[in-house]
């Protein structure tokens, strides 16, 4: 919209928290973002809780990526199983795919937000459906990377226009 009086007017608002819907079949992988305890911990911002009894392999950590498996209940993740993932060997850590739409794009840095994650799009190879100047706030994307060394951004190598 137009701003008003020097002021934007909001057309939408959310507290910023990520809710997941309940769901009997429920996975999450990315870095562990927030972490109270080893049973109750945050994945890119999505409360997770291990379940007694659930199967943990690794040791869950502030920044550790890992793969979670459970049920969606009440906004978190009931966790029956929680894999953490070791760095570059992890072949099947190596490249992310991400679903999303674009904000927070900043032309000048090279760099949108998708899904609350930091995309840096300053090494794409390869645009399918579109170029670097398709991309805009609002659009939706797949995006194909790597996470860069300190695991706080996704590294583009693919981006496709949905």
């Amino acid at each position: 919209t137009a701003q008003v009086g020097g002021q934007w007017v909001a057309t939408r608002l959310r507290s910023g928290v990520r809710r997941v819907d309940d769901f009997g079949d429920a996975r999450i992988r990315g870095l562990v973002t927030a972490f109270t305890s080893a049973t109750q911990f945050e994945v890119q911002g999505v409360a997770v809780e291990v379940a007694a009894g659930a199967r943990v392999e690794g040791t869950v950590a502030q920044g550790v990526m890992v793969e979670v498996r459970g049920r969606a209940e009440n906004g978190r993740i009931i966790a029956s199983r929680v894999k953490v993932r070791g760095g570059d060997n992890d072949d099947e850590f190596g490249e992310v795919e991400l679903h999303g739409t674009i904000s927070a794009l900043d032309t000048t840095a090279k760099t949108f937000m998708l899904r609350e994650i930091r995309v840096s799009y300053a090494g794409v190879t390869e645009y399918k459906d579109g170029s670097e100047a398709n991309l805009a706030d609002g659009r939706a994307v797949e995006v194909k990377g790597r996470w860069t060394d300190d695991r706080s951004t996704l590294a583009a190598a693919r981006i496709e226009f949905e």
